[in-house]
């Protein structure tokens, strides 16, 4: 059973590993833009959004932007010109463009192509500050630094304790084979 435990957990640690690999290999490889997941974008909160339920570091989950779902008062989410996401209200829908307001009450208007995607209050609490971390260089070796202890400190005890259940196994000597 314990055997099994420690192959459970290593295993378990291996995945975290690939997780924070595939975090920083997405951010390397698309530019800085926001992990797609089938027709959903996962975007980080870097700034609070009482007005739509947002804190700083969710993990906000935003989904694909069809002209059919667009409505008034609705939150989407979109990049702006300082390559960071934001969030605002539709206040308007033209026949090019959208007008929306962002949370300071400033008006932006942007094309339909221009929006990343809509939010329908899907988010995980405060998870983003720890991806944001392990997307800098330092944060990315040090969680593989630990994950990797982790798993070789687990495989070192895994042969003590064999060979501590060895040593204090007593096999019968006195039968003989004939």
């Amino acid at each position: 059973m314990r055997n099994f435990i420690n192959k459970l957990v290593i295993t378990i640690l291996v995945i975290a590993a690939l997780a924070i690999f595939a975090i920083v290999a997405q951010q390397a490889l698309d530019e800085g833009k926001a992990l797609r997941f089938f027709d959903s974008r996962v975007l980080i909160s870097e700034a609070d959004y009482k007005d739509y339920q947002i804190d700083k570091y969710d993990l906000i989950i935003v989904k694909a932007l069809s002209s059919d779902k667009i409505k008034k008062d609705q939150v989407v989410a979109f990049y702006t010109r300082e390559n960071k996401y934001d969030f605002a209200k539709i206040k308007e829908i033209n026949d090019t463009t959208i007008v929306l307001e962002k949370a300071d009450s400033s008006v932006v208007n942007l094309s339909v192509d221009e929006i990343e995607g809509l939010y329908y209050k899907e988010k995980i609490p405060k998870i983003g500050r720890f991806i944001l971390y392990v997307r800098t260089t330092k944060g990315f070796f040090i969680s593989l630094g630990i994950i990797f202890a982790a798993i070789i400190i687990l495989s070192v005890l895994e042969k003590i304790i064999f060979q501590i259940k060895k040593l204090f196994t007593k096999k019968d000597r006195n039968t003989t084979v004939m």
